[in-house]
């Protein structure tokens, strides 16, 4: 396999006046239910009021922390100061839903005025289809 068989892309947004419990959909490249290998996540709050978070990345809507649709969840009360910069050590492998898609839950501990950004680095899997 050449080094022209792996493509990858990024996956960015903006969150805006989010509150404690809101999730932000993420639509990956391909608008189907795919594999995918996460390699980098990145996540900055950027202004807002509240002093901690607590992201978790699920593959369905209104999944239940701790359940099977869970993909990532970091630790609970991050200081909104530090960035989240992570570079896995080994590729994540994540499953979106149906329609291509998975879901961000900042998990701002108060206010509804919170801002941020993400980028995610993604590798669609071969055959990732099934």
């Amino acid at each position: 396999m050449g080094s022209k068989d792996v493509i990858y892309r990024r996956v960015s947004g903006t969150l805006t006046n989010v509150g404690t419990s809101e999730e932000t959909t993420i639509q990956l490249p391909v608008q189907a239910a795919r594999t995918y290998l996460v390699h980098k996540f990145h996540f900055v709050r950027t202004g807002g009021s509240a002093a901690t978070y607590s992201l978790e990345l699920g593959r369905s809507a209104t999944w239940t922390t701790g359940d099977i649709d869970e993909l990532v969840a970091y630790s609970t009360g991050v200081a909104v100061a530090t960035k989240v910069n992570t570079v896995f050590a080994a590729p994540v492998p994540i499953r979106s839903d149906s329609d291509g898609k998975i879901y961000l839950r900042p998990g701002f501990n108060t206010g509804s005025d919170n801002d941020a950004k993400y980028a995610l680095i993604v590798q669609l899997v071969k055959g990732g289809a099934s």
